[in-house]
This record gives structure tokens, C-alpha cells and sequence, in this order.
């Protein structure tokens, strides 16, 4: 995530282009900036928002989170609710998703919400791809309405080699590469501590609601 978000913020995705152009030319200085007092609203505060939280948090930013129930979390400075997303979304330079997939989350992100982002913010889904409308994301992209985005997930996986979403310059395309460094071994272990659960009758740790 914060790979993502430091991409953006340095215009790193732009440099990597040219170098493959060999085009050496001075970027619009304006343009760039740092993590430092900018904005991120994470949307889900579960264990992966949390962990969100706190890497943005090291880093200066002003970390605004959305979860069902607005109770407070560690380094974040204001917890909204889902029914006052667009206002938490507002003023972010960066809007994170980190939100499961359920019924109340798929399509989450549409043609609303897409356009109460800032024109200069960009979205990060390391969620999963159903919760963003990639049609009205494409849109929005087509539009100008937000800078750019970056997508660990699609809608389907892998993503329709046809997709406009490819062809943008200002979004980035991963493989769903985000967890995979220590993925399996969190795995592991919820599996061990739900067979032991199951054992002894406890509820199940890290269900989806």
C-alpha cells in the first residue's frame, strides 16, 4: 500500500515510463509532493486497515478511517461510518480500501462516491475487485474526476486483457501480489486456531460478516 501511495506521491509510475522511452525531461514539480501531512481515508478497519493505519500513521500522514461501528482506533483521527462515506472520502488525498466482500460492500465504490473525491486524489484497492465499479471507475479516470488509481484486484481475475484500466497512465496494475510475502504463513495459522476452535467449541476467529 504504501508502495502505491508513494508512487503517486513521487510520480515514480512516470519515471518508469520514460526510462523504458530513454526520455529524459523535467517533470512538473508541482505535481509531486510526500506522504507528510497528506490525507488517507482508509475504508475498513479490520486487521489489514489497522495494519493500514499505523504504517501511514509512522509516516506523517492524517489518517481518517470508515468502519460500521465509529469506535476509536489507534492512529487514526476521526472514524466515520459507512453512512457518511462520501464525507470521509472528501479532502483525502488518498482513499485505501481494505473491506471484505459481502453484499454490503460489493459495488461499494461507484459513480458517487468516485466523485466525491478530490480531482488530485487517488484510489488504492487492496481489498477485492467487486467492491469498486470498475465501469464508473473507468469513467471517473476518462473524466479527470480523480488523479489515478491503484488496483491489487479486478472485478474479474485475471484482468480482461481489453480493459481500458491497462491503458491508463495514471493507474497501476498489480497481480494481486499484496500479501504474498507472508500470505501463507497467516493462513496457517488461522487454520491451525480454527481446528482448535472447532475442537473446543469457540467461535470461529476471522469470519466475514
Amino acid at each position: 500500500m504504501l508502495g502505491y501511495l508513494l508512487s503517486f506521491a513521487r510520480g515514480l509510475h512516470r519515471f518508469r515510463d520514460a526510462q523504458r522511452e530513454a526520455h529524459w525531461s523535467d517533470p512538473d514539480w508541482s505535481e509531486l509532493g510526500t506522504l507528510q501531512g497528506e490525507r488517507v481515508c482508509v475504508i475498513g478497519l479490520g486487521t489489514l486497515g489497522q495494519g493500514v493505519t499505523r504504517r501511514a500513521d509512522a509516516f506523517g500522514m492524517e489518517v481518517i478511517g470508515v468502519r460500521r461501528t465509529p469506535t476509536p482506533v489507534d492512529g487514526v483521527k476521526t472514524v466515520y461510518t459507512p453512512a457518511n462515506l462520501e464525507a470521509a472520502i472528501g479532502r483525502s488525498k488518498f482513499v485505501v480500501l481494505c473491506v471484505p466482500l459481502t453484499e454490503s460492500t460489493r459495488g461499494l465504490i461507484g459513480r458517487e462516491e468516485l466523485a466525491a473525491m478530490d480531482e488530485d486524489a487517488s484510489l488504492v484497492n487492496v481489498a477485492r475487485g467487486a467492491v469498486v465499479d470498475e465501469g464508473a471507475l473507468v469513467e471517473a479516470l476518462d473524466a479527470g474526476e480523480i488523479a489515478g488509481a491503484a488496483l491489487d484486484v479486478s472485478e474479474a481475475e485475471p484482468l480482461d486483457p481489453e480493459s481500458p484500466l491497462w491503458g491508463f497512465e495514471e493507474v497501476l496494475v498489480t497481480l494481486h501480489a499484496a500479501t504474498h510475502d507472508t500470505y501463507v504463513d497467516c493462513v496457517v495459522d488461522i487454520v491451525r486456531e480454527n481446528l482448535r476452535r472447532t475442537e473446543t467449541g469457540d467461535p470461529l476467529a476471522n469470519c466475514v460478516a
